[in-house]
């Protein structure tokens, strides 16, 4: 039975090639209209020819038995429109502008007379009037795009300036009409360039160069897209790479922006830090031409951005008492006290216990990183006595590199060839990981460098006068690094010796975010994160002009493989951290801290507001270790892989669609467009085996979605509660071959009308006008698309193959023989003595499978 199910959906795809897919990511126009003679009759027949001056490229069509012509695909530009029929006057319309996925109505009335003789007309009023669907949306042009402000010189900034867009557009988070924000497609020379694992929602929508330099114009669908459009239910923006030509055009730019029209801003000047260097500099070429005259045609640009800048960052760094290992806090009454760890009696209930019952005092291992940190320069931070601040800059430098190169061929009258490539980078320093051992020269140790490549190519051949075809191939690469400093690493840079030979192998987290490490080590600011979102995409159409329809049928198949490899579980590493001071594991009792403050003891004693804080700094400066952590990796089959290993998705989707769509020209004041979207989305698979399902843990059953909520309802019937243990089983060993079942029923009719009314007198005509008002409706159904991060991440940060691993808050003697004073005061349950101290009692104990 599978083996029939296989053959099937091959033969399928096989027939969706062969189905074309015409307008589906349309960056064409249309142009059309009826030719009459003086009479109002319908004329047959008649030569009308669509002249590309810039290329010279000409295309020919007659009037069919109801006088009507259509060019379809009509690339954007400015067209020459020539109506010829023998008895006739020729009749011409010399500019006639073509935007991108937009039509245009050109009716011509043929005079009397000889066809040497030439009317020069103009277009009417209505011609750009969308006469054929219904749907809704703005172009925006060349012009526009390089005279509108853009900050950031992306033709996507001015998306947010189109109809039904909520404020932020798509780059930040915007919606269209109503949509979820991640189900905007964005589509290039028809190419689909979405980052589908952030569908819009991230800041770059797309990382294919879309420069207002490198775009020619663009058209935003708000809402009822026809049917050859199914991929996702919000806004469509269909964007176009410029042309070349048979004359050669060419410019150059520069815009700079520089500090030095600036002033430091009052923080800086307190502290006495300079102010932050900022010098943005974007600059770029376009060229365009002719490679062969009237065959080849080229268009290039390339743009470049620099930005020397700064970054302000604040760290909590030890005062000079925390230093030497002592605390001091300002009691009840407003005394400063100081308590130095080793030799201080002022802890306990009665105040005369010692602080640190085995007299040793600060950690060797922290004393050596405090002695990493630089001085405070920012006494409005930190607690003041124990912390404070050091404020500083960073340098951020952006570089950022993009290329668009376009060749356009025309190989015969019939078939027209494109091709594009583009390329960009944007390397950029991420200054959340910072090493600021020399306040002089701080180092960032983290960086987000994204790249995008698209190569684009297209082949419409004109088979008969009705008869076109298109065909697009498109391969699109986004790649995301975030690379950090790993603990590993960061423990080998800060080099620190001492017993415990584990200090140079783990990375060390002082007191939570009550002080900062020489080298930053949590998660969030170290972790390496690396993606690999590609899109392979065919697709091939044809459309067909009989009598008064015409007619669009075709498919695409779509091939969606993505990388995955990171080294972090959201809040945990791959590599050892070890947690110091008063956290979820060790708890410091009263015995060890001063006495707490109350209305008769004001004096040597400890405000209640102060004691999280004695707890965290007193464990930490002590080096008592809360806990150690580490993700362990596993491979399909749950076998631990060795510390350290990376955690690796690779996984691959397959999309498929087909439609069929009729625009039927009832009469030529009324015109009904109708259709069918047919698509469905594959679940992914992974090529090592890393997908897992959640089981029940006593049965052993698989948990679906229908089954789970089922089993809730009986129970509950029962009066019962169902809360099974959940258990994890890879995807290859649960007797399914898939995540979730496919879904096979994604039917998208659409249907509009527009009607374009002529009244030449009364009423009517002062409300409607000649051909001038258009009243458009449609209904469609549209399918949202699955976005990988709603498919594959969770999968990828799923439980099973990243485990985290943590020991716990070990007794100074878990490891080697601290001493009888260390033993006595475990037997005691006293946590001074008992908690294990990194520098004093041997090797950190890591965790193990």
């Amino acid at each position: 039975m599978r083996t029939i199910s296989v053959i099937l959906k091959l033969s399928f795809a096989c027939l969706l090639l062969c189905l074309p897919a015409a307008a589906q990511t349309s960056t064409t126009g249309v142009v059309q209209g009826t030719v009459t003679d003086p009479q109002g009759a319908v004329v047959s027949s008649a030569e009308v020819k669509l002249v590309d001056p810039t290329t010279n490229r000409s295309q020919v069509e007659r009037t069919n038995n109801d006088g009507l012509y259509v060019f379809v695909n009509v690339p954007p530009g400015i067209y020459k429109v020539t109506v010829a029929k023998t008895g006739f006057r020729t009749d011409r319309v010399e500019d006639l502008k073509v935007e991108v996925n937009k039509s245009y109505t050109v009716n011509f009335t043929l005079e009397l007379g000889q066809m040497t003789e030439v009317v020069q007309v103009q277009a009417g009023v209505g011609a750009e009037l969308q006469t054929t669907d219904a749907q809704v949306g703005n172009v925006v042009q060349t012009r526009v795009l390089r005279s509108l402000p853009t900050l950031g010189r992306s033709t996507l900034e001015l998306i947010s300036l189109q109809p039904t867009t909520t404020p932020g557009g798509f780059g930040s988070g915007g919606t269209v009409s109503g949509a979820r924000s991640d189900q905007n497609t964005l589509i290039l020379d028809g190419i689909d360039v979405s980052d589908n694992l952030t569908g819009g929602q991230g800041v770059s929508f797309t990382q294919s160069p879309v420069g207002v330099d490198a775009i020619s114009e663009f058209r935003m669908t708000v809402t009822n897209p026809n049917a050859t459009f199914a991929r996702s239910a919000g806004g469509q923006v269909t964007l176009v790479s410029p042309r070349g030509g048979n004359a050669f055009h060419g410019v150059g730019y520069w815009y700079h922006q520089n500090d030095d029209l600036n002033a430091n801003n009052w923080t800086n000047n307190r502290v006495g830090i300079r102010k932050k260097e900022l010098k943005d500099n974007r600059a770029g070429f376009s060229a365009s031409g002719p490679f062969w005259k009237d065959h080849t045609f080229f268009f290039g640009n390339y743009e470049v951005r620099r930005f020397p800048q700064a970054t302000t960052f604040t760290r909590l760094v030890p005062t000079n008492s925390l230093r030497n290992g002592i605390l001091t806090f300002r009691d009840a009454a407003g005394n400063v006290v100081p308590y130095p760890l080793a030799t201080s009696t002022g802890c306990g209930t009665a105040g005369n216990l010692a602080c640190d019952p085995r007299a040793l005092g600060i950690s060797p291992t922290v004393k050596a990183m405090f002695a990493l940190l630089p001085a405070g320069n920012d006494i409005t931070l930190g607690d003041g006595l124990n912390t404070t601040g050091f404020r500083g800059t960073a340098p951020t430098t952006l570089k950022a590199d993009a290329v668009t190169f376009r060749l356009d061929h025309k190989i015969t009258e019939k078939m027209q060839f494109m091709g594009r490539y583009s390329y960009q980078r944007n390397l950029a320093p991420q200054a959340g990981q910072l090493d600021i051992r020399d306040p002089n020269r701080v180092a960032i140790l983290r960086a987000l460098n994204t790249r995008g490549t698209n190569v684009t190519g297209g082949l419409d051949y004109t088979i008969s006068q009705n008869l076109v075809n298109t065909f697009r191939f498109g391969w699109v690469q986004n790649r995301s690094d975030l690379i950090g400093t790993n603990p590993f690493a960061v423990a080998s840079l800060l080099g620190l010796t001492g017993t415990d030979s584990s200090i140079g192998k783990v990375g060390i987290d002082l007191a939570g975010s009550t002080l900062n490490e020489p080298i930053d080590v949590a998660a969030q600011s170290a972790r390496t994160q690396i993606l690999r979102d590609r899109n392979i995409q065919y697709s091939d159409g044809l459309v067909w002009t009989k009598g008064s329809h015409t007619m669009s049928l075709g498919g695409e198949i779509r091939s969606l493989p993505f990388l995955f490899t990171h080294n972090d579980q959201v809040t945990f590493l791959t590599g050892p951290i070890a947690a110091l001071g008063s956290g979820s594991f060790l708890t410091i009792p009263a015995t060890n801290r001063p006495p707490t403050c109350t209305t008769s003891l004001t004096t040597n004693c400890l405000r209640t507001s102060d004691v999280s804080l004695w707890n965290n700094l007193y464990a930490a400066t002590l080096g008592m270790l809360d806990n150690l952590s580490i993700v362990g990796a596993r491979d399909g089959s749950l076998n631990p892989l060795p510390f350290g290993s990376d955690l690796v998705s690779k996984t691959n989707m397959h999309y498929f669609q087909f439609h069929f769509q009729d625009t039927w020209r009832v009469r030529p004041s009324l015109t009904v467009s109708y259709g069918l979207t047919y698509s469905w989305a594959t679940p992914p698979t992974e090529e090592l085996n890393r997908i897992a399902l959640l089981t029940d843990q006593n049965t052993g059953e698989v948990f679906t979605a229908k089954g789970y909520i089922e089993a809730k309802r009986k129970a509950a019937l029962q009066g019962q509660v169902f809360n099974p243990s959940i258990g994890v089983r890879p995807i290859k060993e649960s007797g399914r071959d898939k995540l979730f079942d496919t879904d096979f029923s994604n039917l998208g009719p659409r249907i509009a009308v527009a009607w374009n009314p002529s009244y030449r007198s009364g009423v009517l005509n002062r409300l409607f006008g000649e051909r001038r008002t258009v009243v458009r409706g449609g209904f469609g159904i549209v399918y949202d698309r699955v976005n990988t991060v709603s498919v594959i991440l969770p999968a990828a940060f799923g439980v099973g193959f990243g485990q985290v691993l943590q020991t716990t808050a070990p007794p100074c003697n878990a490891s080697g023989s601290p001493g009888p004073g260390c033993n006595a005061g475990a037997a005691s349950g006293n946590r001074g003595l008992s908690a294990f101290r990194l520098g004093v009692d041997g090797s950190v104990p890591i965790p193990s499978f």
